[in-house]
């Protein structure tokens, strides 16, 4: 069972909450214990955390910005979303949000202002980009993969090539790393490295896990693995390591079985998306189907359903 793509994230971590969307609603719940906070019959297919706190969730009929505190979401300008597309946050800004297109190799900027009309703002083209892999730094910047490593641009600069080292294997996910220049890149042997991205991508630590990678998150101070092990039947597991790799404890996750409908795959990928926060650390697991909230130190569980 392949790991899917990162788009169309279906949980995410605000200040003090965490939003869920099922298939006709986007739920509410407390960060620290996930108790139900509100129920918003919103039919939305995708969720990013942005800067300061809140969240934003895009749906069919439109988007909406959830802020810590409060219960009922902004509504904003209709954000399209092609099959594959993903969202990421602009890291400077809560104002706006970029839509990554890896099939068209372009990134979309738009504007969260209610009254910003079609809100689409700035469209710029990546012919090197190879369509795997691609995140926003935390000074703003972009990185991605290229057919030989990686490359690294600000916003409508001409990338920088990054020679990638051979024997870490294709970069197969990129998250920002803790700090400016900096970045993780997991390959699909399971090792999580982080990278400085000076003139080359150098191998500042290495996190080798051995695992099958499924999903995987990171914050300054905590990595989170999702990965699947197929053999007589399908096991889900999470591991949980801080950023220095030490290894924190491991859990093993409700077993998704497959049935005949042929929509299964996706549903069981959905429910096993992986997301963190730090204040207070959390770890999730979950998607429209279900979810598992766990202390990040220390592995106890908070909440499942």
């Amino acid at each position: 069972m392949a790991a899917p793509s990162p788009s169309f994230r279906r949980i995410a971590f605000g200040r003090g909450f965490l939003v869920q969307l099922r298939a006709a609603a986007v739920v509410l719940r407390a960060s620290d214990d996930g108790r139900e906070l509100a129920i918003v019959p919103i039919a939305a297919h995708a969720a990013v955390p942005l800067p300061f706190g809140s969240v934003l969730v895009v749906g069919a009929a439109g988007s909406y910005r959830f802020d810590p505190g409060r219960r009922e979401p902004v509504e904003l300008p209709h954000i399209s979303l092609l099959p594959g597309s993903e969202l990421h946050p602009s890291r400077e800004s809560a104002e706006h949000v970029w839509v990554v297109e890896p099939a068209l190799r372009q990134v979309l900027r738009y504007t969260l202002a209610p009254d910003a009309g079609l809100g689409l703002e700035r469209q710029l083209s990546f012919a090197t980009h190879d369509g795997r892999a691609f995140t926003t730094l935390l000074d703003g910047s972009f990185l991605f993969t290229t057919s030989d490593g990686l490359a690294r641009t600000a916003p409508g600069g001409a990338p920088r090539r990054l020679a990638w080292p051979e024997n870490l294997g294709a970069p197969w996910r990129l998250l920002a790393g803790d700090h400016v220049g900096r970045a993780w890149v997991a390959n699909a042997a399971g090792d999580l490295v982080l990278v400085e991205l000076a003139a080359r991508a150098r191998v500042v630590r290495t996190v080798s896990t051995g695992l099958r990678p499924f999903d995987f998150a990171a914050t300054r101070s905590t990595l989170a693995l999702v990965s699947v092990e197929e053999s007589a039947e399908r096991r889900f597991s999470l591991d949980v390591y801080t950023s220095a790799g030490s290894h924190r404890f491991r859990v093993a996750l409700p077993v998704a079985r497959a049935g005949g409908e042929p929509d299964w795959f996706a549903r069981i990928a959905a429910d096993q998306q992986v997301a963190l926060t730090e204040d207070p650390p959390r770890v999730a697991v979950g998607g429209p189907g279900r979810l598992s909230l766990f202390d990040s130190n220390t592995g106890a569980a908070r909440f499942s359903e």
